[in-house]
């Protein structure tokens, strides 16, 4: 009997020997979640989110240390997230060496993940780095796994530092004729390696137009600046390149510019993280003639051109050219009529109108300021028979700067009896028919 339970306890102690080995141990995962290129600017104070996630420990981490190397240093500005708190020891190169976060309640719990924000000043070295990372991280537990209470993990996550930085900055205003005629954008180049650097220029080159909407499409771009020289050090290590392009498209057509800078030296490629510049808004005008439909052979046809100022300036004047087919009875006194939004409480009616024959030329009173309309009617014949008849309108700002739009549409005119427009619709800017008894 005591040699049966004698025996009984062996085996007992042998399972639970057996056992202790496979207990979980202390599992936890590090990621670097943005920058999402893994990439950074060397000689430069730079965030990074680090996502620590609790990957099987049924113990929460209540504390963790994050140790930096490569002659990089952790900056006293990073902060701690919601519920946690941060201490920095080891100083080092305007920074610390070490840095360590503490849970103020709780923790990270089993399959649970925390962001921190950890800002790093990166060191200058004499070329681009395809691999850097952190010395380690060790997180701490509020029980034991696997017979410890902490676990670490090595030389992850990696990221590559680049030489150059830039800024892509766009000219400020609207391109098209209505504005500057050109568009500018300027790169502005750092160079923060150790080196001096030859042939810096952009990558590619001219830099890349962007739709956001619209149409915009560059054209004749050139080049004031194709490639340039930097020190290193902070004595001339930075530079501009330029570009200057027509941009042509649709009115409120929205673009940006992305590209990024590329140096050499000794054989040795120098690049920078890609830039991506502001949006911009192609300039113009946009013109809307209405009705949509009129009767044919109407000799009291009232026609309304609407001039939206998406423009640079204030518009000064607006030449309307007759269209084929229709008449113009050269009727200044009665046959026209301005109504131009200054934002004031009411538009005003200051436009002065004068007869050219094939066209009537609308010139202001008070200008026609930018994000305001105007609309400018003339009263015409429309044409003999049914047809399709686009309509334009030339504008000319304070600048001198004329641009002739086109209204997307086109105007129909109908036979009588054959169209929309109703005898008893009254409305101004409505076609009325007219029925001679």
């Amino acid at each position: 009997m005591k040699r049966s339970i004698a025996l009984k306890i062996v085996c007992l102690l042998g399972l639970m020997c057996w056992h202790l080995p496979a207990q979980a141990a202390c599992p936890f995962t590090l990621a670097l979640t943005s920058p999402s290129t893994a990439q950074f600017d060397m000689g430069t104070t730079s965030t990074g989110i680090f996502r620590i996630t609790n990957s099987g420990s049924p113990s929460n981490i209540t504390v963790l240390r994050f140790r930096v190397n490569n002659g990089d240093h952790f900056s006293g500005t990073t902060t701690a997230p919601a519920g946690w708190t941060v201490a920095f020891s080891s100083a080092s190169g305007g920074g610390y060496n070490t840095m360590t976060y503490t849970a103020t309640s709780g923790g990270i719990p089993s399959g649970g993940s925390v962001d921190f924000p950890i800002a790093i000043i990166f060191h200058s070295v004499s070329a681009d780095v395809s691999s850097e990372h952190l010395r380690d991280v060790r997180a701490t537990y509020s029980a034991s796994c696997g017979g410890s209470t902490s676990a670490t993990i090595s030389n992850q996550p990696t990221w590559s530092l680049k030489s150059l930085v830039i800024t892509l900055t766009p000219s400020s205003t609207s391109v098209s004729r209505a504005c500057t005629g050109a568009f500018t954008l300027t790169m502005h180049v750092t160079n923060n390696s150790t080196s001096s650097l030859t042939g810096v220029i952009s990558a590619p080159q001219p830099p890349t137009l962007n739709v956001v909407s619209g149409s915009p499409a560059p054209n004749a771009t050139t080049a004031s600046s194709p490639s340039i020289s930097l020190a290193a050090g902070a004595s001339g290590n930075t530079g501009n390149l330029a570009w200057t392009a027509t941009v042509n498209g649709n009115t409120d057509a929205t673009y940006f510019v992305t590209a990024f800078a590329s140096g050499t030296n000794g054989g040795n490629t120098y690049t920078s993280q890609p830039g991506t510049s502001a949006a911009r808004t192609l300039g113009g005008f946009i013109l809307d003639v209405t009705p949509n439909s009129a009767t044919a052979l109407s000799n009291n046809q009232q026609m309304d051109w609407t001039i939206t100022n998406h423009g640079c300036n204030p518009v000064k004047k607006v030449s309307i050219p007759i269209p084929s087919g229709w008449t113009w009875g050269q009727d200044t006194s009665n046959g026209t009529y301005s109504s131009v939004d200054i934002g004031a409480a009411t538009p005003v009616e200051n436009w002065t109108p004068t007869d050219n024959v094939t066209s009537v030329d609308f010139t202001a009173g008070t200008n026609l300021p930018t994000s305001r309309s105007g609309t400018f009617s003339i009263t015409l014949s429309t044409p003999t028979t049914t047809a399709s008849t686009s309509f334009s309108a030339t504008v000319t700002d304070t600048n001198n700067r004329t641009l002739t739009v086109s209204d997307p549409g086109s105007i129909t005119t109908n036979t009588f009896n054959s169209g929309s427009p109703s005898p008893n619709d009254t409305r101004r800017g409505v076609p009325w028919r007219e029925i001679f008894q």
